[in-house]
């Protein structure tokens, strides 16, 4: 997939959003559980960072991330919320995920977010002990 169509979809610009950090998480939750990339560009900062295990990732590049390896993924990766934190910009959240053929694996996911828009993610993925 080219980056033309990704850019093309709706765009997330923080301060013209009008939505709690703790909405923006939820809606981007919502969003992953059903591959729903516009959904995902939506919630994100066109400069978001997201970081995990495999390193760091910006922009566009973690669009494309999601449109050609997350949602493409069978069977799908499913994330359930197991608990929640907000305060002030920043969102910290457990997540148990299931899917993609892999062993469910736990994560803690710890979001800022600013102007109703997701800035930075961190990810730290493990397995249940």
């Amino acid at each position: 997939m080219s980056l033309l169509p990704l850019l093309l979809l709706s765009l997330c610009v923080p301060g013209e959003v009008n939505r709690s950090p703790l909405q923006t998480v939820k809606a981007f939750n919502t969003a992953y559980d059903e591959r729903d990339l516009r959904g995902v560009r939506a919630v994100l900062a066109p400069d978001a960072v997201v970081r995990d295990d495999s390193g760091e990732i910006t922009g566009a590049d973690v669009l494309q991330n999601y449109a050609s390896y997350v949602f493409k993924v069978d069977p799908p990766f499913v994330a359930t919320q197991l608990d929640s934190i907000s305060t002030a910009d920043l969102v910290a959240e457990t997540i148990a995920f299931t899917g993609g053929g892999q062993d469910p694996l736990t994560s803690l996911n710890v979001y800022r977010v600013a102007g109703g828009c997701i800035v930075e993610m961190t990810s730290n993925l493990s397995a249940p002990e």
